[in-house]
């Protein structure tokens, strides 16, 4: 997970919000630009899921039969809630509760489900459009990421399932994958500035406009990798 900081709005979306009546029903259901509100949430999120942070893209694929777009579009608020009724603000049209999450593992069995497609309706605190999402996680050796907090390990774990073991292994892959550009760099001295180097390398997108999947967690720890020698020079 790392922090997401939303632009603007798409026009067709606040144009379509303003002509609706308070209340409306299916109102998300029926906005009809779908596929543009998506490919802005992936180009702002750099083509990763907000959660996982795995590689997400904007295209169709089959599953048992039916073609559905790899990328869901998060209701970070769940509309079955916030939908303007029973005291609630309706915010299934707020842009700022809008993300692009993977398909969950959709069509997998059900204890493989994560993300969004995990999540459901449950709400929960941790917000990757805070600034201080970054601040109440933190990442293990292992792969995991969780929390000291008792309420946001309980988010991870068992609402979005950010640790079953393919997005573990995924994020060691990266980790392993940006220490091999450490490999001749023994000395401290040469290692050093090459960490940064990586570091800054991971922390911007490609020329595609993308991230590298779960980059967030390489960067973590070549931090700690760098803050360590420093210590010790």
């Amino acid at each position: 997970m790392k922090y997401i900081q939303k632009g603007n709005e798409p026009s067709s979306l606040e144009k379509y919000r303003k002509s609706l009546s308070p209340g409306t029903q299916k109102a998300y259901d029926n906005f009809p630009n779908k596929d543009v509100l998506r490919e802005i949430l992936l180009e702002e999120q750099g083509y990763i899921c907000c959660y996982c942070m795995k590689r997400i893209s904007n295209e169709l694929v089959e599953v048992k039969g039916k073609y559905q777009y790899k990328t869901r579009i998060e209701h970070w608020a769940p509309r079955e809630i916030y939908n303007g009724q029973n005291g609630k603000p309706d915010l299934r049209l707020n842009y700022r509760n809008l993300m692009a999450a993977c398909d969950g593992n959709q069509g997998q069995p059900k204890h493989l489900y994560c993300c969004d497609k995990s999540k459901g309706s449950q709400e929960i605190k941790i917000n990757p459009t805070q600034s201080i999402c970054e601040d109440q996680f933190y990442f293990s050796p292992t792969g995991e990421i969780t929390s000291e907090e008792k309420n946001i390990k309980q988010e991870l774990n068992d609402i979005l399932r950010l640790n079953i073991q393919i997005h573990r292994n995924n994020r060691k892959a990266a980790l392993n994958k940006a220490l091999q550009q450490l490999q001749p760099f023994s000395p401290s001295s040469q290692l050093a500035p090459r960490i940064q180097k990586v570091i800054d390398q991971l922390s911007r997108r490609d020329e595609m406009g993308q991230h590298e999947p779960y980059f967030a967690y390489a960067i973590y720890f070549l931090r700690k990798r760098l803050e360590t020698l420093r210590e010790n020079s």
